[in-house]
């Protein structure tokens, strides 16, 4: 306490102001996190003043309790935090201990939001976790491949823990079938596709060329799902 205060209040210097000094090593007390309760007074004292400095200390920490967690362990995570066992409750420390947590899932590629994270009165710090989950998984862009066919490519589950590394390694799944050209070999000039329409059989699909100013015609077959140009 009295490293806090010293630059503040110290025995024999003069002090111009009392009250403002006494204000400002209450602040400096109760910025470092470990108090519940500070009170500064001053009361008269042989040959100057008496400054009196209160507290009621946080509780220790006697226990730390994740909940929530399932891609980190326990013992990770309090590899991760500086709140420790022995430790006074710091308030400050618990907070940024939250997004250290956040943090760590970042690492690992996944993502995760500490809901909670406080101490009791008898010194159990508690984080609560909640682990990004896939809600919802959808394809856009589908002419020929079906929803179905494309999930079971994917491997990705509804449920399932958020994972970068397994998204990523969905897209990489996704691997194309064939390269075919929509414009005759040979042709130049500044070319690009348009729109692709598939017919509602799903057995022809339709590219329309700009710069060529054409549509391209390609069979799907219904067994291996190759395209043939036919137009």
């Amino acid at each position: 306490v009295l490293d806090v205060v010293n630059g503040l209040l110290r025995v024999g210097q003069e002090v111009a102001d009392l009250d403002a000094a006494m204000a400002a090593a209450r602040e400096a007390l109760v910025r470092r996190g470990y108090f519940e309760e500070v009170h500064v007074a001053a009361e008269g004292a042989e040959g100057g003043k008496l400054v009196r400095i209160t507290v009621r200390e946080r509780p220790v920490v006697t226990a730390i309790d994740f909940v929530g967690n399932t891609l980190l362990t326990d013992e990770k995570l309090l590899e991760t935090i500086r709140t420790a066992p022995g430790r006074v409750v710091n308030p400050y420390v618990v907070e940024g201990d939250g997004s250290r947590i956040e943090a760590a899932y970042s690492k690992m590629g996944a993502f995760a939001t500490v809901t909670h994270a406080d101490a009791s009165a008898d010194g159990l710090v508690t984080f609560v976790i909640k682990e990004a989950r896939l809600e919802r998984i959808e394809f856009s862009g589908l002419q020929v491949l079906t929803y179905d066919e494309v999930f079971a490519t994917a491997g990705l589950h509804v449920g399932a823990l958020f994972s970068e590394a397994d998204v990523l390694a969905a897209r990489g799944a996704l691997t194309p079938r064939q390269h075919l050209s929509t414009i005759p070999e040979g042709t130049t000039g500044r070319l690009s596709t348009a729109q692709i329409q598939a017919h509602p059989h799903g057995r022809f699909v339709y590219v329309s060329n700009r710069g060529h100013n054409s549509i391209a015609i390609f069979h799907i077959d219904q067994d291996s799902g190759r395209a043939t140009r036919i137009a």
